[in-house]
């Protein structure tokens, strides 16, 4: 029994593995920039937010804050939208899409 294999046709768009870590580490330290600017900012919304949350990541435009109680998390659902807009004027575009509350 002879098995047939098709040939294969070369990819003529081929990326050199070291393209695609440079992009890779691009992203993250860019991130990682703008995390650090968030943290900054993040004291500008206020003493009470500020002793209860703090921004813990920030990847695919998400913002991830860490809260210190399930009121304050209720609270900061509240405020979301306004936290949101305070930070992506801060930053100077909209860069933070989404943020998620969780305890901690």
């Amino acid at each position: 029994m002879q098995t047939h294999y098709k040939k294969r046709h070369k990819n003529k768009k081929f990326t050199h593995a070291g393209v695609c870590v440079k992009k890779i580490i691009d992203s993250i330290s860019h991130d990682g920039d703008i995390f650090k600017e968030i943290c900054m900012y993040w004291a500008a919304i206020g003493d009470d937010v500020n002793m209860n949350s703090e921004p813990i990541s920030f990847k695919n435009n998400i913002l991830t804050v860490k809260v210190s109680s399930s009121p304050w998390i209720q609270q900061l659902q509240f405020m979301k939208s306004e936290i949101k807009n305070l930070l992506n004027h801060s930053i100077g575009n909209n860069i933070i899409k989404e943020i998620r509350f969780r305890l901690g």
